[in-house]
């Protein structure tokens, strides 16, 4: 129930849209049940007008979960939970720790002893179980300590191998670490040349279809505005995009220099002295291939800027005509350096890829030798104290008067430091598998067997994958849709897929 009181109504004049702005104020009487409530025009239009943009907020936020819950369903068809997903970081990782640590534990299941070192350690445990119960204490008191000390050298010995092993290791995956970074830097560079490239395809090719517009645009405007224009206008777009082409090809040729040398970086210096020879140049054919680099760069530019306007001058037809076809040539042109700086590109990252992938597996055996050698200053220090102690406990012989006890003291601590130079070799051998393995590592860079993938093989391959898979997952859904058909439960499904 409605009533509606006015004050005297405003005079509107609708044929000439005049509106007769004297004083008015409407009542509005709503009632609501029992209860009456009167509203100004104001507040009625304002309650409405948040009602209005309330219902609006609602629709547009229904509308965009809606599409949002559609595009993720179509983007993303299949959602592993995070175990899964995981599941296969996690293995490899584990994979990879065992492939670390066999190596450590190849090298710990062989005797690491040489024969000397097995008679030095058997022989001076041995002269210090018997010396008690065939000499005389006088001499027994230098002999055992002389044989601890003899004991305790092998550890010693073995902790200085270890240790230079570990130096080498970590040396050699330093350098090539350097080797990587420089790699990186130089195709950095190489990527910042390269740069300019989209942008002067964009400009070539927009200037094609200016050139290809110019000739119906200048008709229509001399036509209407009865001007006459030069011809000599449709030159303007050719010139751009022979000059966007040339800029290219200068780009794309020091893009293309620089990612060869990023790529080429390391090879010779890890490159073993029987391979060197086939890459060696002299100072006068580096100066020659230099050379050769710059007159190509020039040679690119000269084509550039010649070969479109050449091919448009040949080709019969108007000025109009011949505008187009050397800006499209142009255009073409640019997006052809484009398409050999990629390549070369390509290869240069996948290079410089492998290059950073040797130098981290090199520093991760460096590391894992260092892990290794970390015990060796131990077991030098354990070897040390027990041919100190041996000195110290022969003292105490005189007041030992039991023979077996007096063979027991003086073999205890000798026979200690043979233990523990025993360890020490394991862990020197350790070491060294480690640092040969660092070494082999980083050997990769310069053997030339880095399995670089060529990218047009590796785009057919990637392009073979995804058809696989893709053909995987529609069987899949097409068995999915199948089964909820025949169960009918494909209404039930869509009603919960849409409204989520």
């Amino acid at each position: 129930n409605k009533q509606i009181t006015t004050n005297p109504m405003p005079i509107i004049n609708y044929n000439n849209y005049n509106i007769n702005k004297q004083r008015y104020d409407i009542a509005i009487n709503v009632m609501f049940g029992d209860q009456l409530y009167q509203k100004s025009t104001v507040q009625y239009l304002k309650d409405t007008s948040e009602r209005v943009e309330n219902t609006i907020t609602n629709l547009g936020n229904f509308a965009y979960y809606t599409v949002t819950n559609i595009a993720e369903k179509l983007v993303t068809p299949f959602t592993a939970n995070e175990t899964r997903k995981n599941l296969p970081v996690v293995i490899a990782l584990q994979r990879m720790q065992k492939d670390v640590d066999f190596l450590d534990e190849v090298a710990t299941r062989t005797p690491q002893l040489t024969k000397l070192e097995f008679a030095v350690l058997f022989s001076s445990v041995l002269v210090s179980a018997i010396s008690p119960s065939l000499l005389s204490v006088k001499i027994v008191e230098v002999i055992v300590p002389s044989m601890a000390a003899l004991a305790a050298s092998v550890g010693i010995s073995a902790e200085y191998v270890g240790k230079v092993a570990v130096s080498n290791g970590k040396e050699i995956s330093a350098l090539a670490i350097q080797a990587a970074a420089e790699a990186e830097a130089v195709l950095a560079t190489a990527e910042r040349n390269k740069a300019i490239l989209p942008l002067c395809v964009g400009i070539a090719t927009t200037a094609s279809a200016f050139a290809l517009l110019a000739p119906s645009f200048l008709s229509d405007f001399s036509s209407r505005f009865s001007v006459q224009v030069i011809t000599e206008i449709y030159l303007i777009c050719p010139l751009i995009a022979v000059l966007a082409a040339a800029i290219g090809g200068l780009a794309s040729q020091e893009s293309r220099s620089l990612a060869g040398k990023a790529a080429g970086i390391g090879n010779r210096r890890f490159a073993m002295s029987k391979s060197v020879g086939k890459t060696w140049l002299s100072a006068s054919e580096q100066v020659e291939q230099s050379a050769n680099r710059l007159t190509a760069k020039w040679r690119s530019f000269v084509f550039g800027v010649v070969a479109a306007p050449v091919v448009a001058i040949c080709f019969p037809g108007t000025l109009a005509l011949k505008s187009i076809i050397c800006a499209a040539i142009a255009s073409a042109q640019a997006a052809y350096y484009l398409a050999i700086a990629e390549y070369s590109l390509a290869e240069a990252v996948d290079a410089v890829a492998l290059k950073s992938r040797c130098a981290a597996v090199s520093d991760t055996y460096a590391n894992q030798g260092t892990r290794a050698g970390s015990i060796l200053p131990f077991t030098s220090a354990l070897a040390g104290l027990c041919a100190a102690a041996s000195a110290a406990a022969v003292e105490t012989l005189p007041l030992i008067h039991m023979p077996e006890i007096q063979c027991l003291l003086a073999v205890t601590f000798p026979l200690g430091a043979a233990l523990f130079g025993a360890a020490a070799s394991v862990s020197k051998a350790r070491c060294e598998a480690d640092a040969a393995a660092s070494l082999e590592a980083v050997s990769i860079l310069g053997s030339g067997n880095m399995n670089e993938r060529d990218p047009i093989a590796n785009v057919r391959r990637l392009i073979e994958i995804s058809i696989g898979t893709s053909y995987t997952f529609i069987a899949i859904r097409c068995k999915q849709l199948i089964n909820l058909i025949r169960s009918g439960n494909l209404t039930n499904k869509l009603s919960r897929w849409f409204f989520k």
